[in-house]
């Protein structure tokens, strides 16, 4: 996950001094080159842990789900969200539905789309009320 992070991943320290403007960290010239810049470490890590802490963040979570998809949401891409029903599902969650929806309006099929939106959540709440 990016944008909103669920994941019960330890964050960076926003107050480490390395990012504010009032750092009294100096710089030289060869740490700033181009060179220097292929050397820098990077915050990655193993995407198993990365999906470990995102299953781990989302085990409170028991309660029926819906989970929707829009193939052409570049906002929230349905990959990110199949990616958080099944992490769900891995944490225990044994009531969680996906539906995918393939419309041309993107982020804004939500309102758009009623039909298909509209039947996929009634559907949900209505097996969530005979579940």
């Amino acid at each position: 996950m990016d944008m909103f992070d669920m994941s019960h991943a330890p964050k960076p320290n926003a107050n480490d001094g390395l990012h504010s403007p009032s750092s009294s960290r100096q710089f030289t010239p060869a740490e700033c080159s181009p060179k220097a810049a292929d050397t820098v470490e990077t915050l990655s890590t193993d995407p198993s842990s990365e999906r470990a802490a995102l299953v781990k963040g989302m085990a409170a979570v028991q309660m029926p789900t819906l989970v929707l998809g829009v193939q052409s949401d570049i906002l929230f891409p349905y990959w990110q969200q199949k990616e958080i029903a099944e992490c769900l599902r891995e944490a225990g969650n044994k009531a969680v539905t996906y539906y995918e929806v393939d419309a041309i309006y993107g982020h804004d099929t939500f309102l758009i789309d009623l039909v298909n939106i509209g039947g996929a959540v009634k559907g949900h709440l209505e097996n969530s009320i005979h579940a």
